[in-house]
């Protein structure tokens, strides 16, 4: 399937909301300049919580300062002793007094039991104890475990997931893991080479990532000398015979004459099987010790050393002052003064990376003096904010070398969210005095000079709305919801605005940015296929590309006769075109070979991403940066830059409203992606051996946990024919859902939707007859392969598969290499072998849909 991603923006750009009560700026800068001063940001002072399992240093949870939305905190994952007993420590406990807890549902709404913690053993700052929990936590269900820490008489929440296994293998799997990482450093080969598979994706010169591919001797460091430090272990997903692990440790590596001090993080997926343990995932991340504060030049360059973190970069208009964002820190570099300077990190020491994963800094503007402005979002583990998450809009003010929080805006959601939601459009237009701002639909500009504020666009979502890596440049389309019949375009930096119109009978449609340029396609509606009233092809026939140097102008376009357009893929400097072909006499499309079209200049010199490598001995591939400084002569500032942060009243508190139906992956030990198409989630947690959640905090796809066969028994329904066969598998569906069947001929005599028929149908029983408890929601499963949606089937769920209009089968079972399809016109069922089917139902553009509690 050709995935056309678009980010889904939760809070995009939250400032914007604020706008109705934003006051001056500059009445802000006066009074706070009359009652502030300018302070260092103050080091974190939350109490340490772990809760323990098979090691001291396992699941350490962050500290929050406010209620946070339960749902939405994944965090790490708890097992239970048989005895029903949770392991907790807490450090830095001097001014820690009364702890209580809770055990809720993972939604949240559902209070499972609650009470005040006591008999706390006391060594030192440190304190422990085993905390009894009743039998009211099921065997195989997860819970969320909220433990409330009073510090300073003020309560601080943590939170984690926790399970009760009956029949668990938990230590087994976080033994191998462990197991599998002192033989990587003990240099065993022998051991290492039983669970991995490599293969030519992985190189041999490159120690910041290596992967189950990777050749052993990669893995086991090649050669060089290794002390590992402490290891922090993280539970992230776990079942009775399957976990998630993440191993975290300080490592110096040394080749007997140069040593190098790295972070390591390792990712770990192991499944216990019939007695055998399998390592079904591993990959580590390496980065060697970074800070401003202690840099290292040569020839030219700043060395961040072994990594695989990009360097994010923003100029100024004249190029003098280059603003850098690297492993959790902002510094600028001055090519008139030689110098360069930190401006803004939450790292406290060389050495603290504490929790350095959890937030972001974000350039939005470089001013020629030297000023810079940005944000700081996600979790903050220090300064006035430590404990929260949210926002934080900010000003460097070179002259003063010093910092302005112009506003912060805290928030209820995991700092995950936030920072996966969190995009580009934020823009200060420093000659008209303008910040421009998007939330939820509409972008705002606001007169940072006046606190006047106006509504700059509306779109029908804010999917709709798309900019160049700068911001300077913003695209939304208008007009019937999925067929746009226009397109705005606002260059924010000179104030113009412009706009393209669809034909009759046309649509058009952003693809994105290209550069600075904006590329779109027009299409035909007449050309849009429909199948069960689902659209499973929207073609464009062509492709324009729009330039706005001083006016806009078409600088490139792409049409090909004989072949259809279903959507692009943007690189820099490259536009990959996905293409089908019609069939006339069916209506039908196939998929045609790609297309591409190449560029010369079209990235944005103003962001950009500027990493350059080479080997050095034993170490293999180090990195570093070019900049445009005399590295023999630069001056170094390494200081943390003082800040004023915005008063009480300038924190404001938002409502998220209504997002729809939302989809989490998580993988590899944190969020990877959110998706309003299940589809779209699923094809990313199965190429990570990841999960999918949605937005009740429900699980609604994993991977490798169901078991090797099932077969479903259902009532058989009888279709007429090939045309009744929809009708035949809908009624069948519902009726083992709980629903009423009686209820899908006639929506769909009324040409209803699929998914609608079967929430009317399954709903309007589960209203009629509450003790049902018929719960949960239609998914649309297009685009995802016969092998993924075997999980719903273990799941215990039908499969519905629609062939055409009117025409459907049944997935109703499988095992290791067939699956079962129920056949409602021959009220047969048969076994296809997987990969037979998947050819099968892909010819047929075939959509699946399942019910999903």
């Amino acid at each position: 399937m050709k995935k056309l991603i678009r980010r889904i923006l939760l809070l995009i750009f939250i400032f914007a909301a604020a706008f109705g009560s934003f006051v001056v700026y500059q009445q802000y800068t006066q009074k706070t300049q009359q009652t502030d001063s300018y302070e260092t940001m103050q080091s974190g002072t939350l109490a340490a919580v772990r809760l323990k399992y098979l090691t001291d240093n396992s699941n350490t949870l962050r500290g929050y300062t406010q209620k946070m939305d339960v749902s939405t905190m994944r965090g790490c994952i708890t097992p239970l002793s048989q005895e029903h007993k949770l392991s907790i420590q807490i450090d830095q406990a001097e001014n820690v007094g009364q702890v209580s807890y809770e055990v809720r549902g993972l939604d949240g709404t559902r209070l499972v039991e609650d009470g005040v913690i006591s008999g706390w053993e006391t060594d030192g700052s440190t304190m422990k104890t085993q905390l009894q929990l009743s039998n009211l936590v099921d065997d195989g269900n997860e819970y969320q475990f909220v433990l409330c820490v009073s510090q300073k008489e003020k309560p601080v929440y943590y939170y984690s997931r926790i399970i009760y296994l009956t029949d668990e293998h938990t230590e087994s799997l976080v033994g191998f893991a462990h197991d599998f990482w002192q033989a990587s450093i003990d240099k065993n080969s022998d051991f290492v080479v039983n669970y991995i598979q490599p293969n030519e994706t992985m190189g041999t010169d490159d120690f910041s990532y290596v992967n189950q591919h990777s050749r052993s001797g990669m893995i086991t460091w090649n050669g060089l000398l290794v002390e590992a430090g402490t290891v922090e272990t993280t539970l992230t997903e776990l079942s009775d015979s399957q976990a998630s692990i993440t191993l975290t440790y300080p490592v110096t590596i040394s080749n007997g004459t140069d040593s190098k001090t790295c972070m390591v993080n390792e990712n770990y997926v192991v499944r216990f099987r019939s007695d055998v343990l399998y390592l079904l995932d591993f990959e580590r991340h390496v980065k060697e010790q970074f800070s401003v504060a202690a840099p290292v030049y040569a020839k030219g360059a700043l060395q961040l050393g072994i990594t695989d973190e990009e360097v994010s970069k923003m100029a100024s208009d004249d190029e003098n002052i280059q603003a850098y964002v690297y492993d959790g820190q902002l510094f600028a570099s001055n090519e008139k003064d030689n110098s360069l300077s930190l401006i803004y990190t939450y790292q406290d020491g060389a050495e603290d990376k504490s929790f350095l994963d959890g937030y972001k800094l974000q350039p939005i503007r470089v001013e020629n003096s030297g000023d810079i402005y940005f944000m700081a979002y996600g979790y903050h583990s220090r300064g006035n904010h430590e404990g929260q998450v949210g926002v934080s809009f900010l000003h460097y003010k070179c002259e003063t070398a010093c910092i302005d929080e112009i506003f912060y805006i805290p928030v209820t959601f995991s700092e995950e969210i936030l920072m996966k939601n969190m995009g580009t459009l934020a823009y200060v237009n420093n000659e008209s005095d303008l910040m421009y701002l998007l939330y939820q639909s509409t972008v705002y500009s606001i007169d940072l000079s006046s606190g006047e504020k106006a509504q700059l666009a509306k779109a029908s979502s804010a999917g709709s709305f798309y900019s160049n890596k700068s911001s300077s440049l913003i695209a939304w389309e208008e007009g019937d919801e999925g067929y746009a019949g226009m397109i705005r375009i606002a260059d924010l930096s000179t104030g113009e605005t412009y706009r393209i119109d669809a034909g009759e009978g046309e649509f058009v449609q952003i693809q994105g940015f290209l550069g600075n340029d904006l590329v779109y396609g027009t299409g035909r509606k007449s050309d849009v296929l429909t199948q069960a009233g689902q659209v499973v092809h929207k073609p464009m026939y062509e492709l324009a590309i729009l330039s706005f140097d001083e006016d806009m102008t078409q600088s490139g376009a792409y049409q090909m006769d004989g072949y259809y357009i279903e959507g692009t893929q943007i690189l820099e400097n490259q536009l990959n075109i996905y293409r089908l072909t019609k069939n006339n006499a069916s209506g039908s499309y196939e998929e045609a070979a790609d297309d591409q079209m190449f560029f010369n200049n079209r990235s944005d010199k103003k962001v950009t991403s500027l990493t350059k490598s080479k080997i050095a001995d034993d170490f293999q591939k180090v990195w570093s940066i070019s900049i445009p400084l005399d590295t023999e002569k630069v001056q170094t500032n390494g200081t943390l830059c003082k800040i004023r942060d915005a008063a009480a009243s300038y924190q404001l508190n938002l409502d998220d409203g209504d997002q729809g139906h939302l989809y989490y992956v998580y993988a590899k030990g944190r969020l990877q992606q959110i998706d309003s198409v299940l589809a779209d989630a699923i094809d990313t947690a199965y190429d990570q051996m990841g999960v999918v959640v949605d937005d009740r905090a429900s699980y609604v796809w994993t991977r490798g946990t169901r078991a090797l066969s099932k077969n479903l028994t259902f009532e058989e329904q009888q279709a007429k024919n090939a045309e009744d066969g929809l009708r035949a598998c809908l009624e069948i569906l519902i009726s083992a859902e709980g629903g009423n069947a009686s209820l899908v001929e006639a929506l769909l005599n009324e040409k209803t939707a699929v998914e609608d028929i079967m929430t009317q149908a399954i709903e309007a029983e589960n209203t009629k007859d509450t003790s049902k408890s018929v719960s949960g929601r239609a998914e649309n499963l297009r685009g995802s392969s016969v092998t993924q949606i075997l999980y719903y089937i273990n799941e215990n769920h039908l499969v519905l598969a629609v062939t055409g209009d009117s025409s459907a089968l049944l997935l109703t079972g499988y095992d290791t290499k067939n699956v079962s399809v129920y056949d409602p016109v021959t009220s047969e069922t048969t076994t296809m072998a997987i990969a037979d089917a998947q050819e099968y139902f892909e010819a047929y553009d075939c959509a699946f849909f399942a019910w999903i509690k």
